[in-house]
């Protein structure tokens, strides 16, 4: 590990980092200045406001829910879904699509999970987390591909040097879209209002450091105040206490988002948007990068489903 990287990874382990685990008092995606027209996905919008949305030119149907505990799920084969390994649903457990955006949007499913890895027993033998221990990656196989109900998988970016090796350095600074939960989980939420509670933020990578054991490989974004350098003004978000497992993206076009990282965890913790402790440095996101891994999670595709399903990986 070259100095930077190992000053930054100890410093990001020195600070209070927790996982984003769900829980029944589990908090929403904070961001600077929320406004549901512009960050809620399902949001009932009316006449221009329906522009805000940032999320209206691109196709999020292949982020799910799981209605168990409401977990993460997000396509990048026809059956095969990616999470975070400490967030795995259970065998049997049932996931939802949204197809469109929107109050009216199409709810689709359910799709039953029938193999995740990670498992001792696991038939394949694909390890205890794909890519190396730490990677924190998991993959979710449904029992019938998404793709025949309209659900869109996703590309993962990967940015190369001229030598055409994966380049860290090239993601730092480039602005990304943070998804997590709307609302905290309450006794009254059905199954599909807790599976349509999502919104969506933006940031900046601070860094991407790569760890002790291989497979460490972590995206971290800070939430800055308005007017700092690298904020990114009211959609500015930052990770609470349940968002683990849930997608970062970059926008490769105008039509097509290619997704980067998974939710691990948060220096703010469990304490509500804008209550948390006021630390000396900005409080800290941080993603479990999927683009180090691409050949790991295309190895563990094909393996899973025979050959038959593949990774798509866009190289810039």
């Amino acid at each position: 590990m070259s100095a930077p990287y190992r000053t930054l990874f100890w410093l990001i382990w020195a600070t209070w980092l927790v996982h984003a685990w769900p829980a029944g008092a589990a908090g929403q995606l904070c961001l600077q200045n929320y406004q549901p027209e512009r960050h809620y996905r399902f949001h009932n919008c009316r006449g221009r406001l329906c522009d805000a949305f940032i999320g209206k030119d691109q196709d999020w149907s292949g982020i799910g829910r799981f209605t168990n505990n409401v977990k993460w799920i997000t396509m990048i084969s026809p059956t095969i879904g990616i999470t975070a390994h400490h967030q795995r649903p259970t065998l049997n457990s049932e996931a939802y699509f949204f197809v469109g955006n929107g109050p009216t949007a199409k709810r689709v499913g359910p799709f039953r999970v029938i193999y995740r890895t990670g498992d001792a027993n696991d038939r394949f033998r694909l390890g205890h987390e794909v890519g190396g221990a730490g990677s924190d990656l998991a993959l979710v196989q449904l029992h019938v591909p998404v793709t025949d109900y309209r659900v869109t998988t996703y590309p993962i970016l990967v940015l190369e040097d001229q030598a055409g090796q994966l380049d860290l350095k090239r993601y730092r600074g480039r602005e990304i879209l943070v998804w997590g939960r709307d609302q905290a989980n309450s006794a009254r939420f059905s199954d599909v209002l807790r599976q349509m509670s999502m919104r969506v933020g933006r940031n900046r990578v601070l860094a991407v450091f790569t760890g002790a054991r291989p497979g460490i490989q972590r995206i971290t974004y800070t939430h800055d105040a308005p007017g700092q350098r690298d904020s990114v003004g009211a959609d500015e978000a930052l990770l609470k206490f349940g968002d683990s497992g849930g997608p970062t993206f970059m926008e490769i076009g105008q039509q097509q988002a290619a997704l980067i990282g998974l939710h691990y965890g948060a220096t703010a913790g469990r304490q509500p948007c804008g209550q948390e402790p006021r630390p000396s440095a900005p409080h800290r996101s941080e993603d479990s990068a999927v683009f180090p891994h691409v050949e790991a999670l295309q190895k563990a595709i094909s393996t899973i489903t025979s050959g038959d399903e593949k990774l798509a990986v866009i190289k810039k």
